[in-house]
């Protein structure tokens, strides 16, 4: 079944389950997340274990993107104004991504989706997040390719959002700077007389050792993040449903380098969210959905999705604030003179 889905997505039938995970190490690895994150991501109780695991080399077509959302969920505020992102008929929005022209018609799509490296190339279909569009110029493309027809490349299109299909009144070339990676500095706890503490080299460098037992099976744990407030800094911070027994089960071990915050949602409610969202993958147009910490420890899902409609953020405001940080690829975009026409 997994070598059959391999290849329709046309990445070749060589690949095993497994290589998921050690993929996912080492793509977390390359974005700067810690240690100790990646191993409450992949199930480990100890660093030790993941410490000592393979680190394969990922193409670097497939890291684009990746850690974003991290970044959305680390430097986001409590409150988020959801109706702010909400795309309605005859919006002025912008994004940038592929443009494909196939005998399907025109579309537009985020542009990380960029496959796996393929010979000979060829343009790909539209994928499930595209948009049609009307108007776009297929000959001023960056990374343009041709073949029997189909045209595909890359742009930042500005337009009208109009019958469920962008017009397009402005096409630039893509740029910016890539996404920030994000930094958890300060900790939420006030720090001990000194400072705190500052950890030497050792078997494990300057990532902590510790183990969480059952915390997160139970939900005594919601969610665990390391600030660095230094390079030779770290302090596990946990979002405690339970906070007596994290700090029985993790204080003795980490001492000073821990701070434990109650969780603002209980692990079974931040669970409901990633479950909702998973069950309307498609109809809402997701296409990455990932679990962080915001800025103050607490646990965060960030999701990425082609717009944010009027139900989606209906369905939002009823979620404690905070508990989720949505990231439209198409978003709001201001009138420019240079445009030649305006809704």
């Amino acid at each position: 079944m997994f070598k059959d889905v391999c290849e329709h997505a046309g990445t070749g039938a060589d690949w095993t389950p497994r290589e998921l995970r050690t993929s996912f190490v080492s793509l977390m690895s390359e974005r700067g997340v810690s240690t100790e994150e990646i191993a409450r991501l992949i199930g480990h109780s100890s660093t030790r274990i993941t410490e000592s695991g393979p680190a394969p080399t990922i193409d670097p077509a497939i890291a684009i993107g990746c850690g974003s959302l991290a970044g959305h969920c680390a430097r986001s505020k409590r409150t988020m104004d959801i109706d702010a992102l909400v795309v309605r008929e005859g919006d002025r929005v912008s994004a940038s991504g592929r443009l494909v022209h196939t005998e399907a018609g025109n579309w537009f799509e985020p542009w990380h989706y960029v496959g796996w490296p393929e010979t000979p190339r060829r343009v790909r279909p539209a994928r499930r997040q595209a948009v049609r569009v009307i108007g776009a110029n297929f000959n001023d493309l960056t990374n343009r390719f041709e073949s029997d027809g189909a045209v595909e490349g890359f742009a930042t299109v500005t337009g009208i959002w109009s019958g469920d299909q962008l017009r397009a009144i402005r096409q630039t070339v893509p740029g910016g700077a890539p996404p920030q990676l994000p930094r958890w500095e300060t900790p939420p706890c006030p720090a001990p007389a000194g400072d705190w503490p500052h950890l030497t080299s050792g078997y494990g460098g300057l990532n902590l050792d510790y183990d969480i037992g059952d915390l997160m099976d139970t939900g005594a744990a919601v969610n665990l993040t390391i600030f660095r407030p230094s390079e030779d800094q770290a302090v596990l911070v946990v979002a405690a449903g339970d906070i007596g027994a994290v700090e029985a089960q993790l204080r003795p071990q980490l001492g000073e380098l821990l701070c434990v915050v109650a969780s603002l949602w209980t692990r079974a409610e931040f669970d409901a969210v990633r479950a909702h969202l998973n069950e309307r993958w498609e109809e809402w147009n997701l296409f990455e959905l990932g679990e962080s910490s915001s800025g103050d420890g607490q646990a965060c899902t960030g999701a990425k999705l082609t717009r944010v409609t009027p139900e989606i953020a209906a369905w939002a405001a009823t979620l404690p604030s905070g508990i989720v940080v949505f990231d439209p690829w198409l978003r709001h975009a201001s009138r420019q003179p240079s445009d030649p026409w305006a809704a």
